[in-house]
């Protein structure tokens, strides 16, 4: 009967378990970006059109993402605005970041002109002060998918 007891508790605690790492998983939202003319509002979720030639700022967007036909991959992260500001972490995965991890990076408010890897991360602190880490870019012929999360 105890081997029955704890065989059956070990399952719920296996499945308790299964249940928090899809929950924590399911937690990072996903958009598809097309480059140069989509932006997203990290605090709404949004995608906004951009119009490339006009020099006016993206209405309400974050960043967009940019082509760059030198690297490879091709997707640049470009900051949408003067008030919103960015760390680039190099070769560090998403799922490593945490709140916490985070305390003390410097960030600035210039973009980048570094290609955004499937394995790096960029933490974007937005307009409204809410911070985000973006992450496991998949970059197709004309856009790029970018999982995203809220930090604070």
């Amino acid at each position: 009967m105890k081997k029955r007891y704890l065989s059956c508790l070990l399952s719920i605690i296996a499945i308790t378990l299964m249940g928090v790492t899809l929950s924590a998983q399911a937690m990072a939202a996903s958009e598809t970006l097309e480059f140069e003319t989509h932006g997203l509002d990290l605090d709404t979720g949004t995608v906004v059109e951009n119009d490339p030639s006009q020099v006016i700022e993206p209405n309400g967007a974050d960043f967009f993402v940019a082509y760059n036909a030198d690297f490879i991959p091709h997707a640049v992260l470009v900051l949408a605005s003067e008030q919103v500001d960015m760390a680039f972490l190099n070769n560090v995965a998403l799922t490593d970041i945490t709140l916490d991890s985070i305390i003390g990076l410097t960030f600035t408010a210039d973009s980048m002109d570094q290609p955004l890897k499937q394995n790096d991360t960029v933490i974007v602190r937005t307009d409204t002060g809410n911070i985000f880490k973006l992450g496991n870019a998949i970059e197709s012929e004309t856009s790029v998918t970018i999982n995203y999360e809220q930090l604070q």
